[in-house]
């Protein structure tokens, strides 16, 4: 019974694509419900199937693929872009973060905006760029040799020469991700922009955050992207509360929960917003083909929003809806003919 019940189950979740809590608290039970005789029995069965081993492994595990699928929108964080970032490092210095620090206060402030850089630019999961309890001691973590920078022929410039000679783009090498079946990572590129402002180029802020750390503190190449010798670890916590720290400067603390993956977000919502189609936003952010998840990522852009209520504003002088209207008014008379 456990066994056929169990095929059951999985041919609802998998071929109807049936919500697996629905079948546990309405389908199911609602089987029950439709048998005449001994009513009773039949709930009391299905609701000890739905306790058994079987079932339940088969309910569980299509409850993480619907769940990675169909992301619930509360759970999903609030997007944290660039222009948003930007504004940490006044955040952090008005409120004199780091200060015990005394002399390295200013660069400390520069790993954590270097750091939500990294997050937004390379649509990262905060495993994949930051060291945590999770992954520490494994070789699944980014490091400064996985920073590639590259001259103008294209060629990589050496860990000793980066800030030296200018570098013309920058290749973010991640490791691994949780979607990547190849098990090589991806690599994001980035090209070095001349006419934005320094700290929206992400080639020239890895490359001064790289020649600082090499060169005044002795940061080796094979050191974890985020470690600074003599300095103490950076971690996920500090992103978030500088995250926080601007949002409630803006004025939006209160709105929305800003995490470490509100980074992914905000990537995945800068691209979108720029009009990129979904396979390159898929391919920047590590996503499989055709992801459903990644359409509860991207939000429209306040331009978008504009653009689009200026178009149904200007169809109010000429119904758009016109057409079907006459179309189906002659269809239902050309039925009672």
């Amino acid at each position: 019974m456990e066994e056929l019940l169990s095929s059951y189950v999985a041919m609802q979740c998998g071929v109807r694509n049936m919500l697996p809590d629905s079948i546990r608290k309405v389908y199911l039970a609602g089987i029950a419900c439709t048998f005449d005789e001994s009513r009773e029995r039949c709930r009391k069965v299905f609701r000890e199937a739905c306790q058994s081993r079987y079932v339940k492994n088969i309910l569980n595990g299509f409850d993480r693929i619907h769940g990675a699928e169909n992301p619930e929108a509360e759970k999903l964080g609030t997007p944290f872009d660039l222009s948003m970032a930007t504004k940490s490092k006044q955040s952090m210095k008005d409120r004199g973060l780091f200060a015990e620090y005394g002399e390295h206060q200013g660069f400390m402030q520069l790993r954590v905006f270097v750091s939500l850089a990294v997050g937004i630019l390379c649509l990262m999961r905060i495993s994949e760029h930051l060291q945590t309890d999770k992954n520490k001691g494994t070789a699944k973590i980014l490091r400064k040799h996985h920073v590639t920078f590259t001259d103008k022929d294209n060629k990589p410039i050496p860990y000793s020469e980066v800030g030296l000679r200018a570098a013309h783009g920058v290749h973010v090498n991640t490791t691994h991700g949780k979607t990547d079946k190849s098990g090589r990572g991806r690599r994001n590129h980035h090209a070095r922009q001349k006419r934005v402002m320094k700290d929206s180029c992400f080639v020239r802020v890895m490359e001064k955050f790289i020649m600082i750390a090499r060169d005044e503190y002795g940061a080796k190449e094979s050191d974890p992207l985020y470690d600074i010798p003599g300095l103490p670890a950076h971690t996920r916590g500090v992103m978030e509360t500088v995250m926080n720290f601007v949002m409630t400067d803006l004025g939006m603390g209160v709105i929305g929960k800003f995490t470490s993956h509100s980074l992914r977000y905000g990537g995945a919502t800068m691209l979108a917003a720029a009009g990129f189609p979904q396979y390159v936003i898929e391919m920047y952010g590590g996503w499989t083909k055709d992801s459903k998840s990644l359409r509860r990522y991207i939000k429209p852009s306040m331009k978008l929003v504009k653009m689009v209520s200026a178009q149904m504003a200007a169809m109010a002088q000429s119904s758009s809806a016109n057409f079907f209207i006459v179309e189906a008014f002659m269809i239902a008379k050309s039925s009672k003919a």
